[in-house]
């Protein structure tokens, strides 16, 4: 009876927390189990293969064994023809057979110097994926699926942490974790690729910086950045403010060192297998004239895979609360956050080297996706900051009816990979005026001329 009591005084003061958890919850895992088809879109092959081989002897050199198993599971309950990449996995596998030659590569699969196979990915998110390939086989669950469940599982781990450590209301923490759901989480979670790691493991780590749990945020952030490093951008940002914060002395360079020392395992695990500390550089797929104006505004503003697509309202609000800040930064106590935005303008830039610029994507630009985390967040504690309450639940409640009249506006979008398809409201604007928009070339070639600009 004291057990019942308790319950019910706990839900009678967090009714609306509940709601929201088991909302998001039943909603991500639904969405995961019934709306979504197992697929293997981008650069999964690589991901789904790497989690194979963890699982099969806890190592990320990838033989012929390998696809043979993913196969033998997959075909337990599919046809191997449902697969909508099983010739990009057959395709791999012929590769594996030989002969190996030192830097070949199909698919993003290389032969390393010791003559065995590696992908020119890391392998940190495959490897949280392990656990959950183990249960696939125990109960004959598709291998593909499994991947989905632990993108959903991240978020909803990710809303329960937010309410377990906010210095805000259920409402605004519930408002908060809302935003973060209906985000580029929503188009990302079927996919078996590292955004919706980077992007929970970004924000969690944000969220604990801006409560002034720096360590802890650090350390999110390296594990994030394990995975797209760009954000080593945003690591070295956040090292320096906490110095500044901190103080600079030995004691704490060396926590920091400690802690983000763990970013340089990529490059040196590619270096010892390939001589080279990053083989997507030594493929071509960067380069630096694709940081121009007209790529850097339609990272943001492209009406066929900008940010403005996954955030109508929020991404305008945000430039206004930046203005806004800026004009009271005398009269701010807290000014440290305002480094955000020179970080997602050269996250950005980097994000533009690549050539492959049209690439396969869920209604935004997949770097959209752990850019945007930065945007999202500080767009929070932005408005939280400069703003009273009233206007606080006002701007939360429209950002909320803007997100949500987005995933409804992109349901008709193939769950997978719409990178050539135009989007309707691109094509309204090319009809009626096309003088406002010029996209990349890439964009254009792919999506209205029906061909693909760059090697994938």
């Amino acid at each position: 009876m004291k057990l019942v009591q308790e319950i019910k005084n706990y839900l009678k003061n967090n009714w609306l927390k509940t709601i929201i958890l088991v909302f998001i919850s039943l909603s991500a895992l639904i969405r995961v189990s019934t709306k979504l088809k197992p697929d293997a879109p981008g650069d999964a092959l690589e991901y789904v293969m790497m989690t194979e081989a963890l699982r099969n002897h806890l190592s990320v050199d990838i033989d012929t064994a390998d696809f043979a198993s993913f196969k033998k599971s997959y075909i337990k309950k599919n046809s191997w023809e449902s697969n909508d990449r099983y010739y990009g996995f057959d395709r791999v596998c012929e590769f594996a057979k030989g002969p190996r030659v030192f830097l070949d590569d199909k698919d993003g699969f290389f032969v390393a110097k010791n003559g065995k196979i590696y992908t020119y990915h890391f392998f940190f998110y495959s490897l949280l994926n392990v656990p959950a390939r183990i249960i696939a086989d125990i109960f004959s669950l598709n291998p593909l699926g499994i991947f989905q469940f632990v993108n959903a599982l991240l978020i909803i781990i990710s809303c329960f942490i937010f309410y377990r450590t906010s210095k805000f209301n259920q409402f605004i923490t519930g408002s908060f974790c809302l935003l973060f759901y209906y985000s580029t989480n929503y188009w990302y979670i079927g996919w078996p690729h590292p955004e919706i790691f980077t992007i929970c493991f970004t924000t969690l780590g944000l969220w604990f910086f801006f409560n002034d749990k720096y360590y802890a945020g650090i350390g999110l952030i390296t594990l994030a950045a394990l995975q797209n490093q760009p954000l080593v951008i945003l690591l070295a940002a956040l090292c320096l403010i906490t110095l500044y914060k901190k103080g600079i002395n030995l004691k704490n360079i060396i926590k920091i060192a400690a802690i983000v020392v763990w970013i340089l395992i990529p490059s040196l695990f590619f270096y010892y297998h390939f001589s080279i500390t990053n083989l997507v550089q030594y493929k071509g797929f960067l380069d630096t004239s694709g940081i121009n104006s007209r790529r850097f505004l339609g990272f943001f503003f492209d009406l066929n895979q900008g940010m403005i697509l996954a955030f109508p309202l929020i991404l305008l609000i945000y430039l206004l609360l930046v203005v806004l800040k800026t004009i009271k930064l005398k009269s701010t106590e807290n000014k440290w956050d305002l480094f955000l935005v020179p970080v997602i303008i050269i996250m950005t830039c980097i994000a533009c080297t690549m050539t492959n610029w049209n690439h396969g994507q869920a209604v935004v630009n997949r770097y959209v996706t752990y850019i945007s985390a930065v945007m999202l967040i500080h767009f929070f504690f932005l408005l939280v900051q400069t703003s009273g309450k009233a206007i606080i639940n006002s701007f939360l409640v429209l950002a909320l009816i803007s997100q949500l009249f987005t995933i409804y506006y992109f349901q008709t979008f193939n769950s997978s990979d719409r990178s050539d398809v135009a989007k309707p409201i691109a094509n309204w604007v090319l009809d009626n005026y096309p003088e406002f928009y010029n996209p990349d070339p890439s964009i254009f070639i792919s999506r209205y001329m029906g061909t693909v600009p760059h090697p994938e």
